[in-house]
């Protein structure tokens, strides 16, 4: 059985696709669209190793899998506390080769996974991803974890380094990276000397949601939603305009991959625009 899934959010969706509004002319912006397709393997997919690791590898420890469902390493006891690293790894070969190729021309604009330290907390764990073109990006998760034996949700957008909060190689190197991914990781810093297991679970790749019609019926917009996860709490905000102040308009829990959500207060003379958080 695995353990219990902490409920708290770990992580914002920093930025998704938005809507203008203008008088009963509607626009959906596409200043993030990208076209879906495959190229050189990688795609948007969801790894839950039901089964077994699928072809992830340990760096430094050997990758083990739990009859639950999750991947874990173990560092031993030690008789004092020493400075060790290891990590779990998707190289080309791991599912399917999902996780490895071109993130851009795959619509692949977002990255998750389920963390959890089952028995002390860990001195530092990285998400990091590399290119083929020697560049590199990471993120930290260490300080958002908030405690042990429950599985912390992390959701980080590739639209730009910025906008994910990405560490690493220079902004304008970010988008090529993505087109040539060769290597993600996750890096563990062991904690004290006591022995410790670090698990991973439903790692996956996504597009961003995004809006594929708008309408306005008797004074209601009503959006429509696209590449929803199911599952996930989201917010709806609005602003008069990009630059704006952003209000909630309602929250929802996706029930299916396109969902329609509606703004019962009408725009005014200059539209609105819309963001989905969470």
């Amino acid at each position: 059985m695995k353990p219990a899934r902490s409920t708290g959010k770990t992580c914002t969706l920093l930025l998704s696709r938005w809507s203008r509004t203008r008088g009963l002319t509607w626009y959906a912006a596409l200043v993030l669209s990208l076209p879906l397709a495959t190229a050189w393997a990688a795609s948007p997919f969801e790894e839950g190793f039901d089964t077994d690791t699928s072809g992830w590898t340990g760096l430094n420890r050997n990758l083990q899998h739990d009859a639950s469902g999750y991947v874990f390493i173990q560092f031993p006891e030690l008789p004092i506390a020493v400075p060790e690293s290891a990590a779990i790894q998707a190289l080309s070969g791991a599912s399917g080769g999902a996780f490895t190729g071109n993130y851009a021309s795959a619509n692949a604009r977002l990255m998750g996974l389920d963390f959890i330290a089952l028995d002390s907390m860990p001195s530092e764990v990285l998400l990091r991803w590399t290119g083929t073109n020697g560049k590199a990006y990471f993120i930290s998760l260490g300080a958002m974890l908030s405690s042990t034996g429950v599985w912390h949700r992390f959701v980080f957008s590739l639209h730009d380094k910025n906008t994910g909060n990405w560490v690493g190689d220079p902004a304008e190197d970010f988008e090529d990276t993505l087109s040539q991914v060769d290597k993600v990781e996750i890096s563990i810093l062991r904690g004290d000397e006591t022995l410790q297991r670090y698990g991973v679970d439903n790692f996956f790749t996504a597009p961003l949601p995004e809006v594929d019609s708008i309408q306005q019926n008797n004074g209601t917009i009503r959006l429509h939603w696209i590449f929803l996860r199911v599952g996930t709490e989201y917010t709806l905000e609005s602003a008069d305009d990009a630059g704006g102040t952003y209000t909630p308009v309602s929250s929802f829990t996706a029930i299916a991959n396109d969902q329609e959500v509606l703004d019962t207060a009408p725009p005014g003379a200059l539209g609105k625009v819309y963001k989905l958080t969470r």
